[in-house]
């Protein structure tokens, strides 16, 4: 909330970008927020807009030489970081920390509006989309608009023939995944159960 005005804000990062209005100074551009120094001057290179790095192979540029190293793992496959517990794979390290969470339980990142709380820092930004009511993810066929690039996905499928769920248990095809449970519930549930 901010002090001034009592305009309601959605995030700690946003108020503060607001307060500038009312002071009349300018906001900077980046808005993260750091908690170790390195991670502030590795930020601060990629302002000038420099991305000297690019991949040989999507053309993708990057600001770092270890941005690009790591982003050629996704066309080569290759998957470093293994979790101890259940042996899941991941090409970032960054990505096995957040899967990791999912054993311990911890949720360090609350959404500032419902406290809930989640693994990773993108999760809680995608959440966040569902108190702004914004939908940033737009269908180039019909126009219809999503909160999650994963939303946008999942309905594409409604103007194409790709059916990309399949059932373990009879290989029947269905385009969205909540059809697949459903289908797996009213036909097969019964026969997976165990007699004790």
């Amino acid at each position: 909330m901010c002090d001034t005005c009592g305009k309601s804000i959605c995030t700690s990062s946003n108020v503060n970008r607001h307060n500038l209005s009312h002071t009349g100074e300018t906001p900077s551009k980046c808005v993260k927020d750091f908690t170790l120094s390195n991670e502030i001057k590795r930020n601060m290179l990629t302002h000038p807009g420099e991305k000297p790095h690019q991949c040989d192979v999507c053309k993708k540029s990057f600001a770092q030489p270890s941005d690009l190293k790591s982003h050629k793992r996704v066309h080569t496959g290759e998957k470093p970081y293994g979790c101890d517990v259940c042996k899941k794979r991941f090409n970032r390290l960054s990505h096995l920390q957040s899967h990791k969470r999912v054993h311990t339980g911890e949720r360090p990142y609350k959404c500032d509006v419902c406290e809930k709380g989640f693994t990773s820092s993108s999760h809680l930004q995608r959440h966040q989309l569902v108190h702004t009511g914004e939908k940033p993810y737009g269908c180039d066929v019909c126009k219809n608009s999503f909160a999650t690039p994963s939303d946008l996905e999942s309905h594409k499928r409604v103007h194409t023939s790709e059916k990309a769920y399949s059932c373990d248990v009879c290989d029947k095809k269905f385009k969205r995944l909540n059809t697949l449970q459903r289908h797996y519930l009213r036909t097969h549930w019964r026969e997976t159960l165990t007699v004790w």
